[in-house]
């Protein structure tokens, strides 16, 4: 992920323009790299002495962010260029807890630059989206329905359709038509009695 962000414009943004909110997903370790500019010029970044990020779903500073990067986790290498790389572990108890078993949610990923004695010589903040995943990593596998118990189910529903074709079909023809269908439905449910016992007969 890049994203580009200017200091003077304290937002985020695309070729000038506002930019959407990128999507952190949960389970995943995604390297974000941010590209700094103050008026649309790249920032040296090399004399800023610390550094640290975070991302969390509020502003409450008594909890713990759902993820955090140090400086292990932060490359500085382009820094002199305005370009700083940060990697964000989301496969936490925190993240997970946050999403409170939601698709996504709102937060906010934070950059800090820190000076020597310890203040914010600037703190980058952008909307984010917190993202579930279909899968969780630690949950089993779905169970499988036997092909058979399938092929039955089918029968049944077969059957089932037969006889209420009988039951509503036909028309007009007077007392003999209506024998026939009576006698042709009571065929039909024989039929479907003898099958039920052969297939209930398979089960045993």
């Amino acid at each position: 992920m890049k994203i580009s962000y200017d200091l003077d414009l304290q937002s985020q943004v695309v070729q000038g323009m506002s930019a959407k909110k990128p999507v952190l997903y949960y389970g995943t370790a995604p390297v974000w790299e941010l590209e700094i500019t103050s008026g649309g010029e790249a920032v040296d970044l090399s004399g800023v002495t610390g550094w640290r990020a975070a991302v969390d779903a509020d502003f409450d500073r008594e909890s713990r962010p759902v993820c955090r990067s140090l400086s292990d986790r932060i490359d500085l290498r382009d820094a002199a260029s305005g370009i700083v790389r940060v990697q964000l572990l989301t496969l936490t108890a925190e993240f997970l807890a946050s999403l409170n078993r939601e698709k996504q949610r709102n937060g906010y990923f934070e950059l800090q630059a820190l000076t020597g004695d310890g203040y914010a010589e600037f703190i980058i903040q952008i909307p984010v989206i917190l993202h579930s995943s279909v899968d969780p990593a630690d949950a089993g596998t779905p169970d499988p329905i036997e092909v058979d118990q399938f092929v039955r189910k089918t029968d049944l529903d077969s059957l089932v359709a037969r006889i209420t074709a009988l039951e509503v079909g036909g028309g007009g023809g007077g007392t003999t038509a209506l024998e026939q269908r009576i006698a042709a439905l009571e065929s039909a449910v024989m039929g479907a009695e003898a099958d039920l016992a052969a297939i209930i007969g398979g089960d045993k």
